[in-house]
């Protein structure tokens, strides 16, 4: 199967962790891991990337309260096709959240829950997408990135490197 992985983000802050952990992944991987990883700026990105992918993973910083888990941690979201945007949260699948609940941040012109709705429409949207939402509370420009969120990116990382190579943790 075909993995993709994405790094949405920018220079500002704690908006660089989905960047931050493409990079780590490339760190931690092995020459038996196989997947492609992208950094993106906006989401519109996506639609570029998705030709022959089968399983995709989003990792793009968002609000803290959003997460509602303690500092450091991050939170795995399965995209639901074909329900208007609404994600499962992968400790407690039966809970549903819609996607445009869930801001990411960073200076995106087009949302990704719009960006992910019209892959779906266009017939692009992979069978299996994810989205990794790292928790941070500095976006500003200038900001650097905060101790919590260079946690999150490593836990993020690892869990999601486990996640692709036995595929456990994103099969319901």
């Amino acid at each position: 199967m075909t993995t993709l992985v994405v790094g949405l983000g920018s220079n500002h802050g704690d908006d660089q962790a989905g960047w931050l952990v493409t990079e780590m992944l490339k760190e931690l991987r092995s020459d038996s891991d196989s997947f492609i990883s992208r950094r993106g700026r906006v989401p519109l990105d996506l639609l570029d990337w998705l030709d022959g992918v089968e399983i995709l993973h989003i990792c793009d910083a968002c609000e803290i309260s959003q997460v509602d888990k303690p500092s450091g941690s991050t939170r795995m979201l399965e995209y639901l096709r074909g329900q208007n945007g609404r994600l499962a949260d992968s400790t407690a699948p039966e809970n549903t959240v819609t996607a445009a609940r869930i801001r990411t941040r960073g200076s995106h012109d087009f949302e990704l829950p719009a960006v992910l709705q019209l892959a779906e429409q266009l017939g692009k949207l992979p069978d299996h997408v994810f989205l990794w939402a790292i928790p941070g509370s500095r976006f500003r420009p200038g900001d650097e990135i905060s101790s919590e969120t260079r946690l999150a990116v490593r836990i993020a990382a690892e869990q999601l490197l486990h996640a692709i190579r036995g595929n456990s943790a994103c099969e319901r």
